[in-house]
């Protein structure tokens, strides 16, 4: 399948772009909320940050695949490694979201009118620490990471 950018997506990259697609429950095929390449950007993303801190499998995204650091070729990503990449790309995703959140907070009153958005971020926020909890409980199931606190 070719996204509208030219880039040609490996079966398990398609797999984890409809499981992240899932995930944010962006499922309306009339009306998506993000492009297959936003998805695909997300989840290069998550891989390059887990790579650099929690979860070193020497693995990068590129040409529309999973690729090795080693030697530049293609790698079989299992389920589960999918299912961390995703996660931790839901958690980049709500990130940004509660950015733009943050900055369009108001609360407007007139007479007997009244609209007040200020509670979105922090329902973001709670939504985070929840998504980031669930990261490190796989890692801790996978054994990359000893111990971890529950708040």
């Amino acid at each position: 399948m070719d996204d509208t950018n030219g880039i040609q997506y490996s079966e398990q990259m398609k797999r984890a772009i409809s499981r992240l697609r899932r995930r944010v429950h962006d499922l309306d095929e009339e009306n998506l909320r993000f492009s297959d390449k936003v998805l695909y950007e997300y989840i290069s993303d998550a891989v390059d940050e887990l790579e650099i801190h929690d979860y070193k499998k020497g693995v990068y995204v590129a040409n529309g695949d999973f690729l090795s650091k080693k030697d530049n070729s293609p790698v079989i990503v299992s389920p589960e490694d999918i299912a961390i990449y995703t996660l931790k790309s839901h958690i980049l995703l709500k990130t940004g979201i509660k950015d733009v959140s943050d900055r369009d907070n108001f609360s407007l009153r007139k007479n007997n009118l009244s609209v007040d958005t200020t509670k979105q971020s922090s329902d973001h926020a709670v939504t985070l620490k929840e998504l980031e909890a669930q990261l490190r409980q796989m890692l801790y199931r996978k054994n990359v990471i000893r111990g971890y606190r529950i708040e």
